[in-house]
């Protein structure tokens, strides 16, 4: 059975830096116990914003580069450097996320999870850009542009996640 991991979801925290509780006779836990469980979740949580954080700026860093290299090269008449970055983050998607179900739920897996997934895909992925020019083709009366940009990109992108997945998953690492 295939694990599924979730994409946009910056607190999944997993089991970074997890000490041993308090035990004690008592069925209640004492209130110094109560004050490190929270601190620790606190820490936890501000790990992985830093984390989103780092690689939603080198993901968006890399998206304005490449979008605009690409377009310097092959013009603006059709978005071609929106599709660039969709299919790298696709395929780089695809290929964390076939790393992360070999590592199980690991501090690794988790900070991948946030790093990479999350920050990095989230930041370099322009969906929204993507749908912006697609309604921009649209409001120009281009419908064969509107309609190639849709199908392209997803089926592109769709294949780029499959590719990367099988490349990390048939990878020997």
């Amino acid at each position: 059975m295939a694990q599924h991991w979730p994409v946009a979801s910056p607190l999944f925290v997993g089991d970074l830096g997890r000490r041993p509780r308090c035990v004690r006779p008592s069925p209640g836990s004492c209130d110094r116990c109560a004050l490190a469980s929270q601190l620790e979740e606190i820490q936890q949580n501000m790990l992985a914003i830093i984390l989103v954080f780092i690689g939603g700026a080198l993901g968006s860093i890399w998206r304005f580069w490449w979008s605009g290299w690409v377009a310097e090269r092959f013009g603006e008449t059709f978005p071609f450097g929106t599709l660039v970055v969709n299919v790298v983050a696709s395929a780089l998607l695809g290929l964390v996320s076939g790393l992360m179900l070999r590592l199980g739920a690991t501090d690794t897996a988790t900070v991948l999870q946030q790093f990479i997934s999350v920050g990095v895909c989230g930041g370099l992925s322009t969906f929204s850009s993507f749908s912006l020019q697609t309604w921009n083709l649209l409001m120009e009366r281009r419908w064969i542009a509107a309609i190639t940009n849709i199908i392209v990109s997803t089926a592109v992108c769709f294949a780029s996640i499959a590719l990367g997945w099988q490349a990390s998953v048939s990878a020997h690492l």
